[in-house]
């Protein structure tokens, strides 16, 4: 019976926070992994930079409403409790978590490709489309905007 080590450079300490830009909240990327089921597989530094991605434009859809709350921050916004975050705190984190979800499985989709992994791409894909929905729901919602747009032809 044979045994041995091998050796492995561990990759360089990353945040585990994404900075915001001081209105909306930083997120905690430990938060994120565990409320959207994501694994040690996406490394840190990667989630990092797709939550920035879907931060900036999270945050770009919410610049005018941003500005019109006349607040610091995010929290200083008057809004009912559900738990530990008032409701724009929890949509503002539905819109990003969501995004930044969709993000990362079209990003990972692509891993096999033989055709049993085609088929769980275009599994994958609904997936997709219902985080992306989720997000602009959760936009829409803090937006004070309805789900549903008729319009008379």
């Amino acid at each position: 019976m044979m045994s041995g080590f091998i050796a492995t450079n561990s990759p360089n300490k990353v945040s585990d926070t994404v900075k915001n830009n001081g209105f909306f909240p930083d997120v905690d990327i430990s938060d994120f992994r565990a409320t959207m089921r994501v694994d040690q597989t996406i490394h840190t530094a990667n989630l990092k930079h797709n939550l920035t991605l879907a931060m900036t434009a999270v945050n770009q859809e919410l610049a005018d409403w941003q500005h019109s709350q006349q607040k610091n921050t995010l929290a200083e916004v008057i809004s009912e409790s559900y738990g530990t975050h008032s409701r724009v705190e929890f949509l503002y984190r539905a819109a990003l978590f969501n995004k930044t979800k969709s993000a990362l499985l079209e990003n990972y989709r692509d891993f096999d490709s033989t055709k049993s992994g085609h088929e769980k791409a275009d599994e994958m894909k609904a997936r997709i489309d219902d985080h992306l929905r989720l997000s602009r729901e959760a936009i829409r919602l803090l937006l004070g905007i309805s789900k549903v747009t008729v319009e008379l032809i």
